[in-house]
């Protein structure tokens, strides 16, 4: 949870469901929105839950590489959004195509870990 400290994130269980929820695990992602008990919590019902991208590999967690860039830029989206403005898929495709040399299918990568349009 290093790099939710970098980006003065704030635990959301330590402020009674204030906030915006973030996983690293799918099963945990798909636990947190379809657990009826839970549509109680604000970021819940209010659809602010997201799984962190992981492709190629986790963008704030195991290894530590260099995803951990885009995983900055992706918390700062979701934590600042309006200092954050930009596009996070114009700004994943230029991450993707510095760093891996490819384009990956942007919608699968991004689908739970950005808000709905």
């Amino acid at each position: 949870m290093e790099v939710l400290d970098k980006v003065g994130a704030t635990n959301v269980a330590a402020t009674a469901g204030a906030g915006s929820i973030t996983t690293l695990d799918p099963a945990s992602y798909r636990a947190v929105v379809t657990d009826p008990v839970r549509v109680s919590v604000k970021a819940v019902r209010d659809k602010r839950t997201y799984l962190a991208p992981n492709l190629p590999y986790g963008w704030s967690d195991a290894p530590p590489g260099v995803n951990r860039l885009i995983g900055v830029r992706w918390l700062m989206s979701l934590l600042y959004p309006r200092q954050f403005p930009d596009d996070l898929r114009g700004v994943t495709r230029d991450f993707y195509k510095r760093f891996y040399v490819t384009e990956l299918q942007l919608d699968a990568l991004l689908a739970s870990a950005t808000p709905a349009k």
